[in-house]
């Protein structure tokens, strides 16, 4: 159960970690380039926290994974504010990041 909780932990810290870290690198270098940036993170780490050998390696492509998926959000809502029409906006934020909470709660 303590594996359990620090994995999640991690995941976490690495989501507040990629929000910051990519939300600034967007900024500075585009959106496209960083979605497709945080993206690949976030499907590499995950692909590598399944093939871990020992558990230590697991718990750094746990945090990694959610780095990209923290660098993800911070991209997916400013695209929404851009492209999606104001009168449908706030639904389509809703289901596109009221999602992960479902995803948690499953």
């Amino acid at each position: 159960a303590t594996q359990v909780g620090a994995a999640n932990t991690a995941y976490l810290l690495g989501e507040v970690f990629g929000a910051l870290l990519f939300g600034r690198l967007t900024d500075l270098l585009g959106r496209k380039k960083l979605f497709l940036v945080t993206l690949s993170v976030y499907l590499l780490a995950t692909a590598f926290s399944g093939l871990a050998p020992v558990y230590w390696v697991f718990f750094i492509f746990r945090f990694l994974a959610g780095a990209g998926i923290g660098g993800e959000y911070s991209a997916i809502n400013s695209a929404i504010d851009e492209l999606v029409p104001a009168r449908v906006r706030g639904t389509v934020d809703l289901a596109i990041n009221g999602t992960y909470w479902l995803g948690v709660a499953l």
